[in-house]
């Protein structure tokens, strides 16, 4: 019976945002834009870690010298990871202000943007999950190989 109600209320061709959705929507949109900020500050300071790294590099010491660039390629990966860490963020961040913007004006076009933005912050953690795993499941198989070569008797 409320099948049916729920079916007269609602066009099966649109979403209702109402303002249980719109408060939920508001308060994930703060979490947001808190992430987002905690997110830049923290990659500013890997960037200065990194820079750090590349100019100073070579006064901390000579216990990198087996690795080729020493601590300026440590540097250098310091900023790929600042560049990566900066990805979802600047998508938080995004997504924050588009919503609260959508929910002030109820502004469609905004809440699309908005929508658009917090997809690709699930795009971004799928695809890193999906690198991770696979990098995890070939380290298990080198392990893997590596423990059976161990135990052949040739």
């Amino acid at each position: 019976m409320e099948e049916n109600l729920l079916d007269d209320k609602y066009d099966s061709g649109t979403i209702v945002i109402e303002a249980a959705i719109k408060e939920h929507l508001r308060v994930a949109a703060k979490w947001a834009k808190f992430l987002a900020i905690v997110t830049f500050i923290f990659a500013a300071l890997i960037v200065i870690a990194a820079i750090s790294m590349i100019g100073f590099g070579s006064s901390f010491g000579n216990e990198l010298d087996y690795l080729p660039g020493g601590m300026g390629l440590i540097g250098f990966i310091y900023l790929v990871f600042a560049g990566i860490y900066l990805i979802p963020a600047i998508s938080k961040y995004k997504f924050s202000n588009n919503v609260k913007a959508a929910i002030a004006s109820n502004n469609q076009q905004q809440m699309i943007e908005s929508m658009r933005n917090l997809r690709s912050i699930f795009s971004f953690y799928g695809i890193l999950s999906a690198i991770f795993i696979g990098f995890y499941a070939l380290i298990f198989l080198i392990a893997i190989l590596g423990l059976g070569s161990k135990l052949l008797p040739f």
